[in-house]
Order: C-alpha cells, then structure tokens, then sequence
C-alpha cells in the first residue's frame, strides 16, 4: 500500500505538475544534518515528505524555500521578516519550512513531538502566525489540491490561502 507522499507524487505526475524525472527526494543522512543543525527533531510527517521531495517537485512549490538546500537559510529569512514588521519571536524549536518571496513564511513546532504538527503561516504586516492547517499534512494537501485546481483551470479566479 502506497503512503500518503507516494500518492501524492503520482497525482502531481497524472496532472502534469511534475515528471518523474522532476521529483527527488532527500537521504535520511541529510535530514539528520538539519536536525543536527537547528538542533531539534524533525516531524515524521515532514521527513516523509522531504524523502520524496526534498530537493526537486516538478512546479508544486518551486517559487519557495521548500528544498533542503533552502533550510539552513529559512530561519533567518522568517526573523529578519519579523523583526521588520512585529515583536513576534519564534521559538528555537518552531522550524521554518517554507519561505516565499521574503513576505511570508511556514513554520511547526517541534518541542512537542507531535509527528504531524499543525503549521502556521506568517505574512508580511501580521502581527502573529495564523493556524494555518491541523497537521503537516493537511497543508501541504490544501497547497496540492490549488496547485491541481490551478493546472486544470489556469484562468481559475478563487481566493488561495496560499497564494497572495
């Protein structure tokens, strides 16, 4: 039986977001340096993720600072954006995984364990991150179900949650 990453690389190939060829993963090695790095541990939810699309996803989140050779500079992309805009601060153990365009970032706690954590997004002139899904996965679901609504329909004119 297929895992949820495995279903969800066949459906971006079947809707053409991504070949095959455009969707590599990252070693186990390699998260153990980001967890090494940021000294925390990382989410099973999100290491599944990463080992099937760690560094490369065809289109699906191309525009962002979502691959591993992104991470180590994540975290202070999404304190420069705070300290510009709030008095938020991250704790050391949110984990910024996603940066897109120097106005908005995701993040999850880790200091919980929680092997699916919820994720929050913070945009450019909040005061806070919102609750952005329940779990890992659930986020990255509603991303892929915009980005297959959007490869069907290009001209599709519906607010995002992601897109801004």
């Amino acid at each position: 039986m297929k895992n949820w990453v495995d279903n969800l690389a066949d459906r971006f190939i079947e809707t053409g977001i991504a070949t095959s060829e455009k969707i590599v993963g990252c070693s186990d090695e390699e998260l153990l340096e980001v967890e090494k790095f940021f000294n925390l541990k990382l989410p099973e939810a999100y290491k599944d993720y990463m080992r099937r699309f760690g560094k490369a996803s065809g289109d699906f989140l191309r525009e962002c600072g979502i691959y591993y050779h992104d991470l180590s500079e994540n975290r202070e992309a999404a304190e420069t954006l705070l300290d510009n805009n709030t008095d938020f601060k991250l704790k050391a153990s949110d984990f910024v995984f996603i940066t897109r365009y120097g106005c908005q970032f995701w993040s999850f706690p880790t200091e919980d364990g929680n092997p699916n954590p919820p994720v929050y997004r913070y945009t450019e002139d909040s005061l806070e991150p919102i609750l952005l899904a329940d779990s890992f996965k659930s986020a990255i679901e509603m991303v892929a179900n915009e980005y297959s609504e959007r490869k069907k329909n290009p001209l599709l004119n519906e607010d995002s949650k992601f897109f801004d």
